[in-house]
């Protein structure tokens, strides 16, 4: 299944979502299932990011997770099997009075069960590599949950070190009560140690965008499923057009940012002393029509030359501006029809609905600045619209925030030197954080001891992992989603992978890009008016950039407008209105 280097393959937003298929379990899932399990829906636009490239990754986390479970389970049998063979003697520990008799299996089975519990009630994840917390409400408790979790520690870690006391003593005439949790150690060991050579022989930095580059990226499996929807996804991410949800409208594009809407009554020059009644209505005979592909063809210069002085004068990232007309088409039509989604004809959308202002296609003229690496996207939507004598103007500014803090973790796995240092504190380390030790350990030695004592919740979080996958699969198969209805995208693997909030700088960031562009987008709309014969001085009166990157309306005779000064819009004239959007939309 190789192929040319799908656009933005080797950005770093791609590389973190890469390697949070590994770190998260949760977010390997949600990619799975939005792209594979749901194969109806088209996918979102990917913004910054090569969606094939982490569902790839996401597939091969998967598959080792799995085989490091089927390991478990023939350990797991492989122990019951022993233990249950027979009935085993008695064990006298050197404790007065405490004699113990039972089955090993089932009481290591209790406490890796208990100790699993003990982590999810905690709120901790079981590990970085393997299982993910399940009963998150828990969390919401908080006195309550932790002293549970306090109490459910305790208990679970004296059951097993009671084990382990218990199986020192028996370890010569049952060597199976020592094996099999030492087994079921190196098993968990081992796995971390796949994930890790993959984070750090495939995800370190250079690495991936030499192997993305060079046709060396991780592949889709190959069958008849994953073929078809390499294809399809190829298609569809980076596509001038698109299939929306009416709920969701712009997904993909992350969270609206101050939206605004302005509607203008359209005046002749020669007309500015007529009473209003004689004004002439757009596209009389002898008049010159304003239409939206004037305004637009007049806009783009502008942001093109913003570009071009970006690139002249400096590093900002204005210079790698992207600007494109986008269309957004109704669902409906079966993914991957080409008399819909080819190129061509996704170009006729374009062409044809420009001058629409209809329900159905929506057309756009999209405005895209990928800063910091990509881990944060700006995307600015301007659509036009002319019927009669009005204008409307629509912006929505949108923001995709930075990558989850989480998926970073890959630079310190990356960069660790895998020497031996200072043995002793580093198996002393190991030994007291256990299972929640951080991956940036430096040395082996504390991945041993760690996946030893991660062995136990690990182990339990493996195997519920793994049947959650199998249902997933079990689940596609049976429903068959390449035969159901057609549907528009309702998740975003580029929003599923970001953190809720962003810095200051980049929020300074987003309000100057966001400033910028709508400024070259007035001037474009007044320059159109002007060329046209129409009056500009209302335009001018009513949209003046103030600091906070809001909207100020005034002189609003004859005219609408939304906008936000401050949290709130104003507006003056004898049919003027403003109205306050500061609630319904705005950066998270």
């Amino acid at each position: 299944m190789n192929g040319s280097s799908p656009r933005h393959a080797g950005s770093e937003a791609t590389r973190l979502l890469c390697a949070g298929s590994y770190l998260s379990p949760v977010f390997r899932r949600q990619v799975v299932d939005e792209l594979v399990r749901h194969e109806e829906r088209t996918v979102a636009p990917s913004l910054g990011v090569d969606v094939l490239s982490v569902l790839a990754h996401a597939l091969r986390a998967r598959r080792q997770e799995v085989m490091a479970a089927v390991a478990l389970l023939v350990v797991w049998i492989g122990f019951f099997a022993t233990a249950g063979s027979k009935k085993l003697d008695w064990v006298e520990l050197p404790v007065p009075g405490f004699v113990l008799e039972h089955l090993w299996a089932p009481w290591y089975a209790l406490v890796c069960l208990g100790m699993l519990l003990a982590r999810y009630v905690s709120g901790l994840p079981v590990d970085r590599y393997m299982g993910a917390p399940l009963l998150d409400g828990f969390r919401k408790l908080r006195f309550i949950r932790k002293v549970w979790a306090v109490v459910l520690t305790l208990v679970f870690w004296a059951l097993n070190a009671g084990y382990w006391i218990a199986a020192l003593f028996a370890w010569r005439s049952t060597p199976a009560v020592v094996l099999f949790p030492l087994l079921i150690g190196f098993v968990v060991w081992v796995h971390r140690a796949r994930v890790t050579l993959a984070l750090r022989s495939a995800l370190a930095a250079e690495t991936f965008r030499l192997r993305q580059v060079g046709g060396r990226a991780v592949q889709l499996p190959d069958s008849e499923r994953y073929f078809r929807l390499q294809r399809l996804i190829a298609s569809e991410q980076h596509a001038s057009g698109a299939v929306y949800n009416p709920q969701l409208p712009f997904v993909g594009a992350g969270v609206p940012h101050q939206p605004w809407s302005l509607a203008l009554e359209l005046q002749r020059k020669r007309d500015e002393g007529a009473d209003e009644a004689t004004i002439p209505v757009q596209g009389a005979a002898g008049d010159t029509v304003l239409t939206p592909r004037n305004i637009i063809d007049l806009i783009r210069p502008r942001l093109e030359s913003l570009r071009e002085s970006a690139s002249r004068t400096g590093r900002d990232r204005l210079k790698d501006l992207e600007i494109e007309e986008f269309v957004y088409l109704p669902p409906g039509a079966a993914r991957g029809d080409a008399a819909v989604f080819g190129r061509e004809q996704i170009r006729q959308h374009i062409d044809a609905s420009v001058d629409e202002g209809a329900e159905a296609r929506r057309h756009f003229l999209r405005v895209r600045i990928g800063a910091w690496d990509e881990q944060v996207v700006v995307t600015i939507f301007v659509r036009v619209h002319t019927q009669g004598r009005m204008l409307v103007l629509e912006v929505a500014p949108h923001v995709l925030g930075p990558i989850k803090d989480a998926f970073m973790e890959v630079d310190a796995v990356a960069a660790r030197s895998g020497r031996v240092r200072d043995l002793p504190r580093t198996v002393l380390r190991a030994l007291l954080l256990g299972p929640s030790t951080s991956v940036a350990a430096r040395d082996w030695p504390s991945d041993v001891v760690r996946a030893f004592f991660a062995a136990p919740s690990v182990s339990a979080a493996t195997g519920i992992s793994a049947l959650r996958t199998g249902l997933m699969v079990f689940r596609t198969w049976l429903t068959e989603p390449e035969s159901a209805m057609p549907g528009a995208p309702v998740k975003s693997v580029r929003e599923m992978g970001s953190a809720p909030v962003s810095s200051l700088f980049q929020e300074m960031d987003v309000s100057r890009y966001i400033k910028t562009v709508q400024d070259r987008i007035a001037s474009g709309v007044r320059d159109a008016l002007e060329q046209s014969g129409y009056r500009t001085d209302r335009f001018e009166q009513q949209i003046v950039n103030v600091g906070d990157g809001g909207l100020f309306i005034r002189h609003m005779a004859g005219g609408t407008a939304l906008g936000q000064v401050t949290g709130g819009a104003v507006a003056t004239g004898e049919r003027g209105r403003a109205d306050n959007t500061s609630n319904r939309a705005g950066m998270r």
